[in-house]
């Protein structure tokens, strides 16, 4: 049988399914064939024979040998129960072998980076069956739409609502602090953290517990929000309470007065205060609280603004302020917000700076216990961090030209600053990262970097063609393939560093080719769970699809993210 007409214009492999190919059906392009000289084969569906067939086996597979006489206990009755009612709907591993997953390049992968779940492949239906929590996921047709009834954390009817503090602290020390951190569990800020302000700033620790509730919450572990708020609350409360600070949203008045950094007098409640609001943003971002998320950002810009920031950058409150500049970027892209933050430090080469002052904060903290592994970790960790910070500078800078009058000039200096990242990026080889265990951060810097162009461009240029630059859209896709495939993370994990999915969603909005937006838009969908703002990014990118795909011409950005909402934020 020869290709369909599609697949043989676009020189893809074909895998000749009727009434419309796989490439065709997820390119939404439509696909013919050739009328054919030659016998004709009649199309057969089979899938109900291998149902079948896999029932049966399923079925002899779970059915327990038991001795003659011998009456089963209640817990293998419960264990034969289970096995005899799940049979029916799953699939055995040898029913996959008819795919090609070489004709189709969205699906590379895709079985090993889900070994819980189960797929159903009958021709009317996509459906994902997560065999862990025994839920089933209904997919659209299209990857990149998300179904009306699809909510982040609603995975489980049945999942609590609460939590208790010690199974956050739990959550929050064994899982959370070594998965944000490209350093082990021993050794990173996270923990540091933790261990520091335990016993004497009780506030730093409810913040700590509100961003874990929060994460819980959207990966469905909690039903609600409420775990997360009451923490949030918590922490506001316990801060007014010990160092006489009133920082929630109806106190507005007296904290743009700039009148409360004044009460802090100790360099340790200077930390304590840094790390706090940084968290309680954090929390904001995952559930994407906007107005709170901006009200937390402008408390920092005036913490930043009331005194000498060189002063204190080699402390804990110098990198916060760093760690800021991330969520600062993404709250004034497509200009949602002002980057007060990132101008109160210099912009990219102020930042810069403060990158380096405050970078061996950690080693001098623990100067006479600090490994020698993870200070040559931390040299070759450094040039890339301070590559993709200066990178999320330009990403405020840029935001900023998008919401006034720009000039040539702008444009010049953002390709300058651009130019001298590159070469920097360039110095360093990605089997180099690899040998030094730096390839996360190495590709999440050269993935940033080309969504950097790409988002210059749509902002300096909004009248060039549609999908000007998709080679830098490209390069995006090709390495975070590279990303989850060298450090074999399931394709469900959103990267941990604090910039993504930024570059996802400019690859998705700027590829040419509509299965590479079709692939980068899925992976941002897949990783729903690491927050509402990835939730948000889908539907972000799918409106841009259809402004752009009916028009031809490149979409005004910032007027689709107005129309997202109040809460709109990624």
């Amino acid at each position: 049988m020869s290709l369909c007409t599609t697949c043989a214009r676009r020189k893809l492999s074909c895998d000749q399914l009727k009434p419309r190919c796989s490439p065709c059906r997820r390119s939404h392009l439509k696909c013919a064939y050739e009328p054919s000289s030659h016998a004709v084969f009649e199309f057969r569906d089979e899938t109900e024979r291998i149902r079948t067939h896999s029932r049966r086996r399923g079925k002899r597979k779970s059915t327990p040998r038991q001795p003659s006489g011998t009456e089963m206990s209640p817990q293998t009755q419960t264990t034969f129960s289970m096995a005899e009612t799940d049979a029916p709907d799953s699939f055995e591993p040898s029913s996959l072998a008819m795919l090609d997953a070489a004709a189709m390049p969205w699906m590379d992968g895709i079985f090993d980076s889900y070994p819980d779940q189960q797929w159903d492949l009958s021709p009317d239906s996509t459906i994902l069956y997560n065999g862990t929590a025994q839920t089933w996921l209904p997919q659209t047709d299209s990857p990149g739409q998300i179904s009306a009834d699809f909510n982040v954390g609603s995975l489980s009817s049945s999942s609590p609502q609460t939590v208790s503090d010690r199974v956050l602290a739990q959550h929050y020390t064994q899982n959370l602090a070594s998965k944000y951190s490209s350093k082990g569990q021993t050794w990173n800020n996270h923990t540091y953290f933790f261990n520091r302000f335990n016993s004497s700033h009780s506030f730093v620790i409810s913040a700590l517990y509100a961003w874990t509730a929060a994460h819980l919450h959207c990966n469905g572990t909690l039903g609600s929000e409420t775990s997360a708020l009451e923490h949030y609350e918590k922490s506001l409360a316990a801060l007014g309470d010990q160092l006489d600070i009133h920082l929630g949203v109806g106190s507005a008045e007296r904290e743009l007065s700039q009148t409360w950094p004044q009460l802090i007098t100790r360099d340790d409640d200077l930390d304590a205060v840094s790390v706090t609001l940084y968290f309680l943003a954090w929390t904001d971002l995952l559930l994407s609280r906007r107005a709170y998320l901006k009200h937390m950002l402008s408390l920092e810009a005036c913490l930043l603004g009331s005194r000498d920031h060189g002063d204190q950058s080699q402390s804990v409150y110098g990198r916060m302020a760093v760690w800021f500049c991330f969520l600062d970027a993404r709250a004034a892209l497509f200009s949602q917000g002002d980057d007060r933050i990132i101008q109160c430090l210099g912009n990219d080469l102020g930042l810069m700076f403060a990158v380096d002052r405050s970078y061996n904060f950690l080693q001098q903290e623990y100067t006479l216990l600090y490994p020698n592994e993870e200070r040559r970790w931390d040299e070759a960790h450094r040039p890339l961090y301070v590559a993709t910070c200066r990178l999320v500078a330009l990403l405020g800078m840029i935001s900023r030209a998008q919401s006034c009058t720009t000039d040539n000039s702008q444009e010049t200096n953002t390709q300058a600053s651009l130019s001298d990242i590159e070469q920097d990026l360039a110095t360093i080889s990605e089997e180099k990262a690899a040998e030094n265990k730096v390839l996360s951060i190495y590709l999440t810097a050269n993935a940033l970097f080309h969504a950097v162009h790409i988002y210059a461009s749509r902002v300096y240029r909004p009248t060039d063609a549609a999908y000007a630059d998709t080679p830098h859209a490209e390069d995006i896709i090709g390495i975070t393939r590279r990303f989850y495939n060298k450090l074999k993370r399931p394709r469900t994990e959103a990267p941990p560093t604090k910039i993504w999915p930024i570059p996802l969603i400019m690859a998705a909005i700027e590829a040419k080719d509509p299965i590479y937006r079709d692939w980068a838009l899925q992976l941002i969908k897949d990783c729903s769970q690491a927050g509402k703002h990835y939730v948000n990014a889908c539907a972000f990118v799918e409106k841009v699809h259809a402004v752009e795909e009916g028009t031809g011409c490149r979409a005004n950005l910032s007027q689709i993210a107005q129309d997202m909402g109040d809460n709109f934020v990624i």
